[in-house]
């Protein structure tokens, strides 16, 4: 069809209807040239001279997700020159999210970690009790407590992120404001309402 174009132009026309003259033939092609910020969440570069590289996703979109992903492990290995390792953490009561797919020849792989899944009661009331027991506490028991509010438990979304306030002021002053400051993204994030007035003790989640 394009062939018969190119030979018989006016006559080609015509043939759709197109009672006009053609002037000339002219590109078929149009270049766009796009700029695209692709932002990655985190990256670390390890001793070993790799990348882990980390997304954090409240929303759980299969395919088209890990599609990305594996660009931004493909763009930034292709630039860096080095391997790239890309972990997900899901929040939002992801249970089960995808962590691979195969397309072509290719198998797509990242390490997926669901926060529902751990235990976050266990986490705080391990902490609760080193606390009345004098122990010292690690920063990775702070870290572990910043994450309970998006890890499975009996209580609700908005009990788990005041027993953290609750929590925190007593432990530890220099990260004292950095987790209050995470806890109430938290608030805002996946609280509503009434629930985001709810106040403990002097703390109030409206801000």
């Amino acid at each position: 069809m394009k062939r018969v174009m190119d030979l018989f132009a006016d006559e080609g026309l015509k043939f759709f209807g197109i009672d006009k003259k053609v002037k000339d033939s002219t590109s078929t092609e149009i270049i766009v040239l796009e700029a695209k910020n692709m932002l990655m969440d985190y990256t670390f570069l390890m001793e070993d001279d790799t990348f882990i590289h980390f997304e954090f996703q409240t929303t759980n979109r299969g395919i088209a997700d890990l599609r990305r992903f594996r660009a931004y492990e493909a763009l930034l290995s292709h630039q860096k020159g080095k391997p790239v390792s890309t972990y997900v953490v899901y929040s939002g009561d992801i249970k089960n999210p995808m962590n691979g797919y195969e397309e072509g020849i290719n198998t797509y792989r990242v390490n997926a970690i669901s926060m529902i899944n751990m235990d976050g009661d266990k986490i705080y009331n391990e902490l609760v009790e080193k606390i009345r027991n004098g122990e010292s506490i690690t920063n990775a028991d702070i870290i572990a407590l910043t994450f309970t509010p998006i890890m499975g438990s009996k209580l609700s979304k908005v009990d788990k992120i005041l027993n953290v306030i609750k929590v925190v002021k007593d432990i530890d002053k220099d990260y004292r404001h950095d987790v209050e400051s995470i806890i109430y993204a938290f608030a805002n994030k996946f609280l509503e309402g009434k629930d985001l007035e709810m106040k403990p003790d002097s703390y109030s989640l409206a801000g």
